[in-house]
């Protein structure tokens, strides 16, 4: 959350089928996966509860697209994990929202 220590942060785009392509994840134990994901989203989970107040509103920019804030990040990412929670059958997630 390096916006937080800034004005403004831009970022590259995302290239999906990249980021696939030198992970390899297909190659990897899914239990392995798992754990990491887990544990990477607790440890997001701790950062975005700790995001300075005053920098909420910053503004980022990812590849070409327009700029968002910082805050509009975090809950898009609380959004995008539970579609995959979804996608993954966690289907009462959305309930629980």
């Amino acid at each position: 959350m390096r916006a937080a220590l800034q004005d403004s942060l831009e970022f590259p785009g995302y290239d999906q089928d990249g980021w696939q392509s030198v992970q390899a994840a297909q190659d990897v134990p899914w239990q392995t996966l798992l754990a990491l994901w887990a544990n990477y989203n607790r440890y997001l989970a701790h950062i975005i509860a700790h995001l300075p107040a005053a920098k909420l509103d910053v503004p980022c920019r990812i590849g070409s697209s327009q700029p968002v804030t910082l805050r509009f990040l975090a809950v898009d990412y609380l959004s995008h994990l539970v579609h995959h929670l979804e996608q993954i059958g966690f289907g009462a997630v959305s309930a629980a929202r």
